[in-house]
Formats: structure tokens, sequence, C-alpha cells
């Protein structure tokens, strides 16, 4: 069952982009990553999920809202946080194309390249699409 979850693709998407805001410890480095091991230590943890287990808390930061009131923000593990990416990531193209009409909807398309290391596809381009479609007279409907 854990075969099918694209765990590469959700390493590469979520180290992406978290790395950045430093969620690893310090003598930790994305390019040194063993990624098939990471992998394996991923699949492992699923099982272990499946079977009953359940992840650990999550870290807890109180951050400040625009209100001047505290708010709770938690942030879970790289580790969960990589495998709930591969959840979107396997049910994101079935979710869309039974709910997005493709002829209409322009913002926040599924990227479906194989090689993708990112979830979405390039919005900058969907946005020339989306100009260049408005600016056209509209199409009769002819029979």
């Amino acid at each position: 069952m854990t075969d099918a979850l694209p765990l590469q693709l959700a390493i590469r998407l979520s180290l992406d982009n978290v790395s950045y805001s430093n969620p690893v410890p310090e003598w930790f480095e994305v390019t040194d990553l063993n990624y098939l091991h990471k992998e394996e230590t991923l699949r492992a943890t699923i099982r272990r999920y499946l079977g009953g287990d359940r992840p650990g808390r999550p870290f807890i930061l109180t951050v400040p809202a625009k209100s001047g009131a505290l708010k709770s923000w938690s942030v879970s593990s790289v580790d969960d946080q990589i495998i709930l990416q591969a959840c979107v990531s396997c049910t994101a193209e079935i979710l869309e194309s039974k709910s997005v009409d493709r002829d209409r909807v322009y913002s926040c398309r599924v990227s479906t390249n194989p090689n993708r290391v990112s979830l979405m596809e390039d919005q900058v381009a969907w946005w020339q699409r989306f100009q260049n479609d408005t600016r056209q007279p509209p199409r009769a409907n002819n029979p």
C-alpha cells in the first residue's frame, strides 16, 4: 500500500519548501540527504501509522495575530510534513480532475509533469493565458 505514495517527490517538494526556514538541525544540509534511506524511513513510519501508532505531538508556537491576540501555530515534524505532502501529491490530480473545469479555471493547477519539483504549475503562464483569453471577444454559441 505504501509503495503507491510518491515519497521521492514529496521529499523534494517538502524540503524545497521548508529548507529555507531551517526546520532541520544545523548540521544537516538538504543536498547531503540520502534520499533512498529517507524514503525507507518514511515508508516504515507510514506502516507504523497504519498499524495504529500515532504521530508525535506537533511543536506549538504562540504567534501574535493582527488583532493583537495570541494564537497557537502547530508545526508537525519534517517527516510528518513529507508524509502529508505524499498523500496530497497522490490525490491532487484525481481531486482536480473531478472538481475543476480546466477550461474555466486558470489558477492553482496541479502540475502533471512527472519530473516536477512543485505541486502546482507556474502561475505566471496561466495569468498570461487568462489575460489573452479574456481580451478576445466571446464566442458565439451557434447551433
